[in-house]
């Protein structure tokens, strides 16, 4: 089992094909940064995947907590009145609930990936918990004789 990345390339592929002619100044730069830091956090997806399936566990929980620090970043930015109030275009704020709704489905896939292995990877527990303001998840992992 392993948290798919197909979603991720289709988010990406939206992102990439809207025209941003006509966009407002906020909406474009708002694009930019989704963009980016959609890349670089489906690449830590990528890098999850295949270190669970090669069975480098801590290598896989690094990926795991950068991709959840790039996760709350997100929602932090993306959850602002301000950055909310900017969102005039309906394809935009679309992609924008996208990106938070596949974040919070990978985290919590990431998280029952290492569930399932944890009594391979020497994880006493894992726990997921959420806040609403500001919305963040947080996850704790003990790892035993660490």
């Amino acid at each position: 089992m392993t948290v798919d990345t197909e979603v991720w390339s289709k988010v990406l592929s939206q992102l990439e094909g809207i025209n941003r002619t006509g966009l407002t100044m906020p909406e474009s730069e708002l694009l930019k940064y989704v963009e980016r830091e959609w890349r670089t956090s489906m690449q830590l997806v990528e890098r999850f995947n295949k270190d669970m399936g090669e069975r480098r566990w801590f290598r896989a929980i690094s990926a795991f907590l950068q991709l959840l620090q790039r996760a709350n970043a997100a929602y932090s930015y993306l959850y602002q009145p301000t950055t909310v109030a900017s969102l005039n275009n309906e394809r935009v704020a679309n992609i924008v609930n996208d990106v938070l709704g596949v974040l919070t489905d990978t985290v919590t896939r990431c998280v029952e990936e290492i569930k399932s292995s944890s009594k391979d990877m020497g994880v006493e527990s894992v726990t997921l918990a959420t806040s609403s303001f500001p919305p963040t998840l947080s996850v704790s992992v003990v790892v035993k004789n660490a």
